[in-house]
């Protein structure tokens, strides 16, 4: 890889330290809620919309979620490295905060629209319209994500921001759960028949309102924060985006680390198969969803105050550990005392929180390493694998999920009379549901752990590294 003069992409770079202000902070986390929003509506219920509603066989739907996911995935690299080129007035991250939203809204309607097709031609439709979708969450994914690491140089900057968008994430969990709770509940009183006339309905209302307020959060982002660690006008070249991303050993262990913990994002997308055929109706969605935003909202505020106090390392190290444990007793326990159901949801959702805010501090303690290291960053290609990842972890969820639900013999819901009739689940398919909610997450935590016990920016050696960087810095803006 090729070095530049003094610090290469960094010789302009701004250094000044507590620079973040609360309006900035709430732009940011905005731009978080608007992804996140539509990403945990799709995530949770677009296989359920796709076998229950266009009636597409659970393995097809799964094997579609496995191929659109990845080549979804593998277009973040892409986009990482075509944003890491990007030079303009306004920065390289955020016009695409300003050119994805309006598309994204519009295709994310799409998504949840149930047109009158053969079964091939949903198939198509199913694969065409996500596909479409995907690039365009792609546009607003990688930059957005990336934008962390230069919104500020400060860790405690980077940890706050991360934070509070995690934190206003936390609330895209709840929101579908209760809408759908409403409209099934209004549904079964005959109200409400212009946006919840059948379950088809209720998803496409429920995708075209959360598009919109997701196309507002992104351009709030966009026109609220400023980019302050810029790069000069040298561009990488791809052939260096991609070297740079093979040749940071830190970063690589992080995706590994994450990409093994795919079964825990099972849980998200059977929750509605557990409320639906083991606890009687969708409008239990909300019953689970509420010990889950309880804790959710404790963890993301506890987070910041763990990773000061114990490191990001440590402090993600042992969520895992904690995650595991209430999953476990859950599954041999079982599903018929919701009480118990409650305390243990509450147990271990308070350790998701550093699984969601940490691995971007790890990422971007890898960016700071490999400019040490080389001279260089690459923001976009090194976040590119964090929505990688996320991408990824969907895409084997989906295909698991969708080929263990017809392994346990889940019957989908049968076309009658131009209404679709939920079907009865067997006692062992509701055991193999209960399964994919429980004890197979778990086993992704453990999995996880491994490649973590090799990741080396921890302790005196990450704040050896971080005093280096800052000196190097300081020592190059003084001869700017």
């Amino acid at each position: 890889m090729k070095k530049n003069n003094a610090v290469g992409f960094l010789d302009k770079v701004q250094v000044n330290g507590g620079v973040i202000k609360n309006r900035e902070y709430l732009s940011y986390a905005l731009g978080g809620f608007g992804e996140n929003l539509i990403y945990w509506y799709i995530s949770g219920y677009l296989m359920i919309f796709y076998t229950d509603v266009l009636l597409v066989p659970s393995a097809s739907v799964g094997v579609m979620f496995l191929i659109t996911r990845l080549f979804d995935a593998l277009n973040d690299f892409g986009m990482g490295a075509i944003v890491d080129r990007t030079r303009t007035k306004r920065g390289k991250m955020r016009p695409y905060l300003f050119i994805a939203p309006v598309p994204l809204a519009l295709t994310t309607t799409l998504l949840f629209t149930a047109p009158e097709l053969s079964v091939t031609g949903r198939v198509v439709y199913m694969y065409a319209s996500y596909i479409i979708w995907s690039i365009f969450y792609t546009i607003s994914d990688v930059p957005y994500t990336s934008l962390v690491s230069v919104l500020s140089s400060r860790i405690e900057e980077r940890t706050k921001l991360i934070s509070y968008s995690k934190l206003f994430a936390s609330f895209c969990a709840a929101l579908p759960p209760v809408l759908i709770s409403l409209l099934a509940a209004l549904q079964s009183r005959g109200m409400a028949s212009l946006i919840a006339k059948d379950n088809a309905r209720i998803y496409f209302t429920i995708g075209a309102f959360f598009a919109l307020i997701m196309a507002c959060c992104i351009f709030t982002c966009y026109k609220g924060t400023t980019e302050r660690i810029q790069q000069n006008e040298i561009k990488p070249s791809f052939k260096d985006c991609i070297t740079y991303l093979f040749s940071n050993k830190p970063l690589l262990l992080v995706m590994l680390a994450n990409l093994l913990m795919f079964p825990r994002s099972i849980q998200s997308t059977v929750q509605v198969y557990v409320a639906t055929y083991i606890m009687g109706g969708a409008e239990n969605v909300f019953r689970l969803g509420i010990p889950m935003v309880i804790a959710t909202l404790t963890t993301m505020l506890l987070t910041p105050k763990f990773v000061e106090k114990f490191g990001a390392w440590k402090t993600y190290l042992w969520s895992m550990v904690f995650y595991m444990i209430p999953f476990t007793v859950m599954y041999f326990i079982g599903f018929n005392s919701y009480p118990l159901i409650f305390i243990f949801s509450f147990l271990y959702v308070v350790t998701t929180g550093p699984q969601n805010i940490v691995p971007p501090l790890l990422i971007a303690d890898s960016v700071d390493y490999m400019e040490l290291k080389t001279g260089q960053r690459s923001e976009d290609m090194s976040f590119a694998v964090q929505t990688f990842m996320n991408k990824a972890i969907a895409a084997f969820q989906s295909l698991a999920t969708g080929l263990l639900l017809s392994r346990f013999g889940y019957v989908e819901p049968q076309n009658i009379g131009g209404v679709l009739v939920e079907q009865a689940q067997s006692a062992s398919t509701q055991q193999g549901i209960w399964a994919l909610y429980t004890i197979i997450p778990s086993l992704g935590c453990a999995l996880c752990i491994v490649p973590l016990l090799f990741y080396t920016l921890r302790g005196k050696k990450l704040d050896d590294m971080r005093a280096e960087l800052d000196k190097k810095r300081k020592s190059a803006a003084q001869k700017v």
